[in-house]
């Protein structure tokens, strides 16, 4: 298997954001103006977002990854109910955005970030993956079905997608062969609420059971 791109990894936690400034201080404009040049981010939130006092954007910032020791573009929000860093890199690299952006906001707001206050983590790992053909193999009943709507259609029919969920859940994995790419490409869109290398190692078993 071969990753093509990774096209989102997205790190959420969710917490009340107000216990990361208790005492409301003024963010707007030296802490805004400090995180940005920080992080150098090349989109700003709108002065009418922050005086809203709602939901505040920051994109195309950079941060350095150390496990990886490359610099990564990065986009930050913070919301009501939690904050979101999202990379193209992986969701871990996001996770260490989040654990520093928010250690630094706490230093800087003269109050203590604890771990503990992150209720949740929800994660959203979108990838384009080169995998070997066939999807029909992995539920052989369903070839079947592929050569029905052959003969029907007189087209070549084959499983174009999977999906995994939990009930009453959003799904936790989904593959795709990518639309509008020919099926010998062996092109695959693959999204997962896992983190990027828990994803990858789902996709590497699933790409076995493809070619067994």
């Amino acid at each position: 298997m071969e990753i093509v791109k990774v096209q989102l990894a997205r790190a959420i936690w969710l917490f009340d954001t107000q216990e990361l400034n208790p005492r409301g201080l003024s963010l707007y404009p030296n802490i805004f103006a400090a995180l940005s040049k920080r992080y150098q981010f090349a989109v700003l939130p709108k002065i009418e977002e922050i005086q809203a006092g709602g939901s505040v954007y920051f994109k195309q910032g950079k941060f350095f990854h150390e496990p990886s020791n490359v610099s990564i573009e990065i986009d930050f929000e913070v919301h009501g109910d939690g904050v979101i860093g999202s990379s193209r890199h992986s969701t871990e690299a996001s996770d260490e955005f989040l654990f520093d952006c928010l250690n630094w906001l706490s230093e800087q707001l003269g109050t203590a970030y604890a771990q503990a206050l992150t209720k949740k983590r929800v994660y959203r790992d979108e990838l384009i993956v080169s995998m070997s053909p066939h999807m029909d193999q992995v539920a052989p009943k369903l070839l079947r079905i592929s050569q029905a709507l052959s003969t029907i259609s007189s087209k070549s029919i084959e499983t174009t997608g999977i999906t995994f969920g939990s009930d009453g859940q959003p799904p936790t994995l989904s593959i795709e062969r990518r639309v509008n790419i020919p099926f010998d490409a062996n092109r695959y869109f693959s999204a997962a609420g896992l983190q990027t290398s828990q994803h990858i190692e789902v996709l590497k078993i699933f790409e076995q059971l493809m070619t067994e």
